[in-house]
Parts: C-alpha cells; structure tokens; sequence
C-alpha cells in the first residue's frame, strides 16, 4: 500500500495534500472493486446459461439426489429447543388416540331471533323498538 502511494505522489508531483491522495487513492480501489463486481456477476450469468443450454441438449448429464444422498449410519442430531417469539399457539396437539374435532357449526338456514323484541328476521342492532329495561 505504502509503494503505491509513493507511487501515486511522485505521479502528482506533490501538487494534492494528502488528504485529497488518500481520498483519490480510496476512489480508485472503489472503482476497480465494482468493476470486479460487475464482471463476476456477467460471467456467472452467462456461465448459467451455457449450462443450461448443454443440459437442454443432454451435453451434460444431471444427477439425481438419490445418488447424491448416501447412507447415514451416524445419528441424527437434535436441533436445541427453541422459544419462539410472540403470544403462544392456543390449540394444543392432539394424541394419536384421539379423533379430529368435526365442523363446526354453520348459521345458514337459521333464523335470526331479536334478543330486545324476541321476533325473528332481526337482531337487538336492527330492532325499531325501544329498549325495555
């Protein structure tokens, strides 16, 4: 880092301060890592692409996950517990003994009863009539 700066000042022949060399000699490096960035990037996609066309034309062969699957003898390891975040689930996990709950019960076909007037066809917020007490 130190020859390139001297590098850099003989260059400027001492005409920057070396606030400004730094800044510049910090520039330059941005640029050349964003044009290592952009070339990558442009390679990789247009390495992809060549892939896939080779795979479309069976130039080059896939491999299925089961061959790339061996046998694990070892045992498994358990992930630790973890608290989750936020209010518990209120439904509890039913045993294998137990049968699902059925549907519930739906309000179609039913008629609505006044609980205010006790007639049908409207509820206490719809009742035209005062509210007894």
């Amino acid at each position: 880092m130190f020859e390139f700066y001297h590098k850099f000042d003989t260059v400027m022949n001492n005409s920057i301060s070396h606030e400004k060399n730094e800044q510049i000699i910090e520039r330059i490096f941005k640029y050349n890592d964003n044009i290592l960035r952009m070339t990558y990037h442009a390679y990789m996609s247009i390495v992809s692409l060549i892939v896939k066309k080779r795979i479309s034309t069976n130039i080059l062969q896939t491999i299925s996950r089961e061959k790339l699957i061996e046998d694990c003898t070892s045992r498994c390891v358990v992930t630790p517990y973890k608290i989750s975040i936020g209010r518990p689930k209120i439904k509890r996990t039913r045993s294998e003994a137990e049968h699902p709950p059925g549907p519930n019960l739906s309000s179609v076909g039913l008629q609505q009863k006044c609980s205010n007037c006790s007639k049908f066809s409207h509820n206490k917020r719809g009742c035209l009539t005062d509210f007894q007490v």
